[in-house]
């Protein structure tokens, strides 16, 4: 009789489902190209990577909480959008019109960095960068959709900036910060200009001379 302390069994998943972290998730329909992993997302190994698409569950004071309906609809929804240039081995263009604010702000300092490790920009203004697309992404959300703006919201951080800051500091954020939409109309991330507005301008020559006196 051999010794020692028989091992558990693992569980099995009935037909047509998964057990993940003590869960059953069912699969959705026969063929259905996507997998339940344990951080509550529904992935896929594309080319030897592995790949997230939505989620099934979600994390909630540390412990895994289902979604209604376990979110494969929207997965599902992501990977056809995605699919095409993954199994090519390109990394995947989001549409103009689903271009989140940090999506944008990460296309912008990936192009900047390459010009930190060639010589063409320094580091003290690749910070300056970060830090205005770490504002935007905070101020507008970082999911927020960059075709949702308006003057409206570019007012509102304006006057906020200016609040904090002195015109010299407010004029050159303004600059910096259209300049990170600029990138995204001329890359053709976004299909159209950004409107900001009539206010958000900087300082007039007025404001420079006595700020300076």
């Amino acid at each position: 009789m051999a010794n020692g302390t028989p091992k558990k069994r693992r569980r099995k998943a009935r037909k047509g489902s998964w057990q993940v972290k003590g869960f059953t998730v069912k699969r959705p329909y026969t063929n259905f190209p996507l997998s339940p992993h344990g951080s509550g997302k529904w992935t896929k190994k594309i080319l030897g990577q592995l790949h997230y698409f939505g989620a099934w569950a979600k994390h909630v004071k540390g412990k895994l909480e289902r979604i209604p309906g376990d979110g494969w609809q929207a997965a599902l929804e992501l990977y056809k959008s995605q699919a095409e240039d993954l199994h090519a081995g390109r990394t995947p263009r989001a549409k103009s019109s689903q271009l989140t604010m940090k999506e944008l702000g990460d296309r912008f300092l990936t192009a900047k960095d390459r010009k930190v490790k060639a010589g063409e920009l320094g580091t003290r203004m690749f910070e300056d960068y970060r830090q205005i697309c770490q504002m935007l992404a905070d101020t507008f959300g970082k999911d927020r959709l960059v075709e949702d703006l308006a003057a409206d919201d570019f007012e509102k951080l304006r006057a906020e900036m200016a609040e904090r800051w002195g015109p010299v500091r407010l004029g050159n954020a303004i600059t910096r910060i259209k300049s990170v939409f600029k990138y995204g109309l001329d890359n053709a991330l976004i299909e159209k200009a950004i409107r900001f507005g009539s206010e958000f301008a900087k300082p007039d020559k007025a404001v420079y001379r006595r700020h300076r006196a």
